[in-house]
């Protein structure tokens, strides 16, 4: 029988006695790509934190909620990551889509910062108004969600963070009948570690 954490076994393995960034590494190189949510929230002091996530999905296309995952600070760590302690105290967020000419400004924005420094500084983003809620949305952005808390619901060590659309905005040009262009928005997708991808040849079937 071959050993249950062998990775290299052609019948596999068990994750039971994997370590966390080991199960990582596993889900994350293999669940790909993934497109990113840049997530800007309020900080109690006012300053906008601005946090990129690649667990990121439509929940509901009826009801308009979408939903992002976070992990606790450090994979191994036990305390909220910024992101989460803001929504949990404002109960509203931002999620803005990224291009892939943002990939350099993305990967700033997941490095750790202090809680008072704005990750949004720190990549040289600037910021717009919402529409509706009070924090701002990240103006490189092509296309931002403005959310308000549905629930927070626990996974784990993670937490499902889900919002509920209150208002869309998207740039000039970037939809057609609600059709999103695909070429002009540029997507970029998370792959593992520091890597990303763009969209290349389109496939029909």
């Amino acid at each position: 029988m071959p050993s249950p954490i062998d990775p290299a076994s052609p019948d596999g393995f068990s994750p039971e006695p994997l370590n966390g960034l080991q199960r990582y590494k596993v889900l994350m190189g293999s669940i790909v790509p993934r497109p990113i949510a840049l997530v800007s929230s309020l900080g109690e002091d006012g300053t906008v934190n601005a946090a990129p996530f690649s667990n990121y999905m439509a929940l509901s296309t009826s009801a308009m909620l979408v939903g992002f995952s976070v992990g606790s600070e450090g994979r191994e760590a036990r305390h909220d990551k910024d992101t989460l302690r803001n929504i949990r105290a404002n109960s509203e967020f931002v999620i803005n889509t990224v291009s892939d000419a943002m990939a350099h400004q993305v990967q700033t924005c997941g490095k750790d910062f202090p809680p008072d420094v704005s990750e949004i500084d720190a990549a040289g983003f600037s910021t717009l108004p919402s529409a509706v809620i009070k924090t701002p949305r990240i103006a490189e952005s092509k296309i931002h969600f403005e959310c308000r808390l549905h629930s927070i619901v626990p996974f784990g060590d993670s937490n499902l963070v889900v919002g509920q659309v209150v208002w869309v905005h998207a740039a000039e040009g970037l939809l057609n009948d609600f059709k999103v262009d695909l070429a002009a928005y540029a997507p970029l997708g998370r792959l593992g570690g520091r890597v990303y991808c763009r969209i290349g040849e389109l496939i029909k079937a």
